[in-house]
């Protein structure tokens, strides 16, 4: 995000999403995260893809991460409508896959820092969810808390 209304923005989103998901947490409103998260595979997925077909410059780069996400967020929403218990131990591996991807990606090749808060926020998702399921981590109360705390660094953080 080059403008600093749009990482705003984006950090207010974030800060509201952490807000909501833990007031889920408490009780005091009720929604099912299970049919939220794959969204955040299917839409940056969606919007690497687009970056591609709608930019100038082609790179065709952005269409693997673009395709792996996109494909995962809808194989992970179709999980969560239609319940597929298979991938409940092993989906946190996929999304750790993609990450460490980009990670090379960034560390070995363009080193565009956009691909920095991807890379976190699939890495936070999948070891949150294997800590979860390996060492019963309350996933569903330390993901708010962290989504609050990015969002507020996102809107304070200054170049």
């Amino acid at each position: 995000m080059k403008s600093s209304t749009g990482r705003i923005f984006f950090g207010i989103f974030i800060l509201f999403l952490g807000v909501f998901m833990l007031l889920h947490y408490f009780n005091w409103i009720h929604f099912s995260f299970r049919f939220i998260w794959p969204l955040f595979l299917l839409i940056p997925g969606l919007l690497f893809e687009l970056s591609y077909f709608f930019s100038r410059k082609k790179n065709s780069a952005l269409l693997v991460p673009g395709g792996i996400l996109t494909l995962y967020g809808l194989v992970f929403l179709l999980d969560a409508i239609y319940g597929w218990p298979i991938l409940n131990p092993i989906w946190p591996y996929y999304l750790l896959g993609v990450a460490f991807g980009l990670l090379q990606h960034y560390a070995f090749g363009s080193q565009d820092r956009s691909l920095l808060l991807p890379i976190a926020l699939l890495s936070l998702l999948s070891l949150g969810n294997i800590f979860q399921h390996y060492y019963q981590l309350d996933f569903n109360l330390v993901f708010p808390i962290i989504l609050i705390l990015t969002g507020i660094w996102v809107i304070i953080k200054r170049r």
